[in-house]
């Protein structure tokens, strides 16, 4: 195989309509695609297939979940931080492969779903869990240390529950019914806005290892519960409509 620059990789797996809807998620796109594209093109040459990056990126989700629940201090909440990020970067670099190599399977796409999925669960439970065990100022002792886990489980559910239901009103509607709630180009300026906010491997990722660092995983909880019921009731606005 050829010597892979990064501008041969992105004619390819970037083509220009593509490259307009990445880069609606600015944080991922700006802070993070590089390095997936550097590390995917050290891996083209290798016999590594998407599916196997995809499934390592699952399972460092359920790695992420593990630090959080049982290691119940700083160092716990950072390496279940480091391992969504793994989840993050293995994420852009399956896609590349698959691009690149252009080697697309049903199996592959089904493991990229539902690592997205266990990962979108263990970023919003995880800080959850994080929030509880956290010794903080910032509203220390004035919410039970049990609610902060269930205002994580339940932002989790509003991130991944409409998405659910815009795959159900794929297969019962067919393409065309969700064709535009999947062009990320029709985006209102708005939309885009809480894109960026809710994404995890964007800014809200950003967020949540400041509050990490600083003790503040309670404050990120509470405000990601509020961002994420905005989300949940503007998203099912949208895709109940026109039925």
């Amino acid at each position: 195989m050829s010597k892979i620059t990064i501008e041969k990789l992105h004619e390819v797996t970037l083509p220009p309509e593509k490259k307009k809807s990445v880069k609606i998620d600015f944080v991922s796109y700006y802070l993070w695609r590089p390095i997936c594209d550097r590390i995917s093109i050290w891996l083209m040459p290798t016999n590594i297939t998407p599916t196997a990056v995809t499934v390592f990126s699952f399972w460092s989700s359920i790695l992420s979940l593990l630090f959080f629940i049982l290691l119940p201090n700083k160092l716990g909440a950072l390496l279940g931080y480091l391992a969504i990020w793994l989840w993050n970067i293995a994420d852009g670099i399956d896609g590349n492969i698959a691009r690149y190599k252009k080697l697309f399977s049903k199996s592959g796409d089904l493991w990229d779903a539902t690592a997205g999925y266990m990962a979108m669960v263990a970023f919003y439970l995880g800080s959850g869990i994080v929030a509880s065990n956290e010794k903080s100022i910032l509203l220390d002792n004035l919410i039970n240390s049990k609610y902060y886990i269930l205002m994580g489980a339940i932002s989790a559910i509003c991130t991944i529950f409409p998405r659910l239901i815009v795959q159900k009103k794929n297969v019962v509607y067919g393409d065309a019914a969700v064709k535009k709630l999947k062009n990320k180009a029709t985006y209102t300026f708005s939309r885009i806005i809480l894109l960026n906010i809710t994404s995890i491997n964007g800014l809200a990722g950003i967020l949540l290892l400041i509050s990490i660092l600083f003790n503040m995983v309670n404050l990120f909880t509470i405000c990601y519960l509020l961002v994420q019921l905005m989300f949940f009731t503007a998203s099912m606005i949208t895709v109940m409509k026109d039925l």
